[in-house]
């Protein structure tokens, strides 16, 4: 994250403040000041002296201001309404039959929460973990954390505990989602917490793609996509490749925002690994150059034969090509 992402995040928290919650506590405080301040201000003024026969008294004698009394119930009255229907009346009381039915307002909601942490996240194209560490850099991402993601995957919660029934092949994967939010929301809120074991379960997200586009597409809507990357390959002398897959969005959405691929590179050599990960740099930007979508390349060596085997294994669906 530049200085430039930076920025545009601060300019975005000033042009689209969250006023909810700041509005009512202010009506609150407000309010609850012009009740009591008459109390408060005899309190604060009353003052007694006493010495070698000295006797000093200072207060403020002043008749209960009904006025603002009353106006400081108005303001409570005020808050106590916006709470109502900001929090309460416009709460979706939505009720799902399947996960199915549920799976596109869901959709929703992880696309945008993907979108946010591939532009703002430590594995995005513009930020690394290293060049995260400065204090500021730092201190946005935590903050999107807090408000935009953290809030999205409340909303999950809720739509998932409003499902009437799941199938049994549903729910361990409901259950992994479940764990997820509820680890990654106490890691935000204490940064010392280790949420490693319950990372974003990717078979979910691919699930619920899947339902809400319908199932699998027919091979003609990503072979255009398959066939750029191969002629590429072969092209530019890639060696040393041995498997690919698509997976992801690519293989259910019509018209995807990103098109996901995972390689395994049959070499454990340093100068061969670095060789073929500089062309596959240069394959992703003429991807982009194309298409107009981004190419995200999932890679794996021959030293990382197991990870390749997890991380497959993780996926709902995937197409060799």
């Amino acid at each position: 994250m530049d200085l430039k992402h930076i920025l545009l995040k601060k300019l975005d928290s000033l042009l689209n403040p969250q006023f909810d919650k700041k509005i009512i506590w202010a009506l609150l405080t407000f309010g609850f000041l012009l009740i009591g301040y008459q109390n408060l201000i005899n309190f604060i003024t009353s003052f007694e002296f006493k010495y070698k026969g000295l006797f000093l008294k200072l207060s403020i004698e002043n008749g209960t201001d009904i006025f603002l009394k009353i106006v400081g119930i108005i303001f409570v009255l005020i808050a106590c309404l916006f709470y109502y229907l900001v929090f309460i009346k416009n709460r979706d009381n939505t009720k799902y039959k399947t996960l199915k039915e549920a799976s596109c307002t869901i959709k929703k909601l992880l696309d945008e929460n993907k979108r946010i942490f591939k532009t703002q996240g430590p594995n995005s194209s513009t930020t690394s973990v290293d060049n995260l560490r400065n204090t500021a850099q730092l201190s946005v991402w935590n903050e999107t954390k807090s408000e935009k993601i953290v809030p999205n995957n409340e909303k999950i919660y809720s739509i998932l505990a409003k499902i009437e029934t799941y199938k049994e092949s549903e729910i361990s994967l409901v259950e992994d989602m479940k764990n997820h939010i509820e680890a990654f929301k106490n890691h935000v809120q204490h940064a010392d917490v280790d949420y490693s074991e319950h990372q974003f379960p990717i078979k979910f997200s691919i699930l619920i793609t899947k339902y809400c586009n319908n199932g699998l597409l027919a091979n003609k809507y990503f072979e255009k996509y398959t066939s750029w990357i191969n002629e590429y390959i072969v092209s530019n002398q890639i060696e040393y490749i041995q498997d690919k897959y698509i997976f992801g969005s690519v293989l259910y959405d019509k018209k995807p925002h990103d098109i996901d691929v995972l390689l395994f590179v049959n070499t454990s050599s340093s100068t061969e690994l670095f060789s073929t990960s500089e062309l596959l740099k240069q394959m992703e930007k003429k991807f982009k150059a194309d298409f107009d979508k981004s190419l995200h390349l999932t890679v794996f060596s021959l030293r990382e034969e197991e990870r390749f085997d997890d991380f497959k294994n993780r996926l709902l669906d995937t197409k060799e090509f």
